[in-house]
């Protein structure tokens, strides 16, 4: 097809429309806008833009002349199914999906429930047995074995042992609960009648169906007599193609102006990036400061940390415990009551060598107990605290001595070193020597 049959705008050439504005990226100013070359490529564009302008005024006379009765016919029989059949048939065909779906999810549904009953139930079901009775054989057989482990707490040795047996009748009655919603899930499942949901809404859908088809031969008709009318719209579609040239030589005018314009462009742009090399320079060098700041403060925080006394999780869980002990709650009218604690209260107690008080009346010797070890940890706090002070007053000490003896050290190594002294046989020579002397005076 031609250039006037495919009835386009001219290009626009949209790198140049905005006049370089926005060339050196997201509201950048132009650095050219008065160079003479942009100023002559935004003549031609200016000139670009009168082209266009007679384009879209033949192109729209191009338009009323397709606008014939034939057309209309089409655009309301589209407009017709678009308002009244495509809605209605979307909205039926969405419940038969919607059926369909819940089809599909029952069939997965009912799948995993037999797959979870193959994975939990200790039990097969036999031949011929009822749904019902399976369920209750199954949950006979862990009732059965929660009661053997009940009678098995009666005869504990240890606190570990008696873990375990809570741990695994806690166990075998989450299985019973499971066990006992799937007789539930049975009960409740339901089928749904979905065949004859569908049947019904493909009754509902086939009015809009014919109306569709009626509609479409209607288009298809009118479609043939567009096509014919074709004639009356050349002469303008070689309008248009006329238009195309002009424009397609202004275009390459514009390519030239816009060459000269990247050269510039490309030095600019490098002139750019220098100074936002520049500028990461010194954004690396704050970043470098802004982290040797952080680094400071985190030793300042940990110089604090470890300033902090000894034990303080063993002091916070005693604490706790104390707390613990003065929140139970029970019949203080029943002293010898079992009391029941949380299987984390054994573990919490065993860390200062303790159990927790089976009765009440066990409580205020726990809570002595608790107390002995508080006072204790704190003591041993203070006691790590006053060694610390201590040590930090002895390296000020010694620190200080050392400044203090620093300029003595420095004098003894100016001071001149002290000749030797004479040997024996020197010193004998000399006595002999001042003995002649005498003797010769004499």
């Amino acid at each position: 097809m031609s250039s006037a049959g495919k009835q386009t705008k001219p290009r626009d050439n949209k790198r140049g429309n905005n006049k370089g504005n926005n060339r050196g990226g997201k509201n950048t100013k132009n650095p050219f806008a008065k160079d003479p070359v942009q100023k002559e490529a935004d003549k031609i564009k200016e000139q670009t833009s009168a082209i266009g302008e007679q384009f879209a005024k033949k192109l729209a006379e191009i338009h009323q002349l397709q606008e014939s009765e034939y057309v209309k016919t089409m655009k309301e029989s589209r407009a017709y199914l678009k308002k009244n059949v495509y809605p209605e048939i979307e909205k039926i065909t969405k419940e038969e999906n919607k059926i369909k779906d819940s089809i599909a999810a029952q069939k997965a549904d009912r799948k995993r429930f037999f797959e979870e009953m193959k994975e939990t139930l200790p039990l097969r079901q036999k031949k011929d047995e009822l749904f019902p009775a399976f369920i209750q054989r199954n949950l006979d057989s862990v009732d059965a074995e929660i009661r053997d482990l009940e009678s098995q707490m009666m005869s504990i040795k240890s606190l570990q042992e008696e873990k375990q047996i809570v741990s695994a009748i806690d166990r075998a009655k989450a299985k019973r609960r499971q066990i006992a919603a799937f007789e539930e899930r049975k009960t409740t499942e339901s089928g749904g009648d979905y065949k004859e949901q569908l049947d019904k809404l493909k009754e509902e859908k086939q009015p809009y169906l014919d109306d569709l088809n009626k509609h479409k031969a209607i288009i298809k008709e009118n479609q043939k007599k567009h096509d014919e009318n074709f004639q009356k719209i050349k002469a303008l579609k070689a309008d248009l193609t006329k238009l195309n040239e002009q424009r397609d030589a202004l275009n390459a005018q514009y390519k030239e102006k816009k060459k000269i314009l990247d050269e510039k462009w490309t030095v600019w742009k490098k002139e750019q990036q220098e100074i936002k090399k520049q500028k990461d320079i010194e954004y690396k060098a704050r970043k470098e400061q802004e982290k040797k700041e952080r680094e400071e403060e985190e030793a300042r925080r940990k110089v604090e940390e470890a300033s902090r006394p000894p034990m303080m999780k063993e002091l916070e869980a005693c604490e706790n415990l104390i707390s613990y002990l003065d929140n139970l709650k029970y019949n203080k009218k029943k002293p010898s009551q079992k009391l029941n604690h949380a299987l984390d209260a054994f573990g919490n107690f065993s860390e200062f060598k303790l159990t927790p008080p089976q009765r009440p009346r066990d409580i205020p010797e726990r809570r002595e107990a608790l107390i002995a070890k508080r006072d204790e940890i704190k003591q041993i706090q203070a006691e790590a605290l006053k060694k610390r002070e201590e040590e930090a007053a002895a390296k000020k000490l010694e620190e200080e001595k050392q400044e203090s003896e620093a300029p003595a050290k420095e004098e003894e190594k100016e001071e001149p070193v002290p000749e030797a002294a004479p040997t024996t046989e020197e010193v004998a020579k000399v006595e002999e020597t001042a003995a002649a002397e005498a003797a010769s005076e004499e």
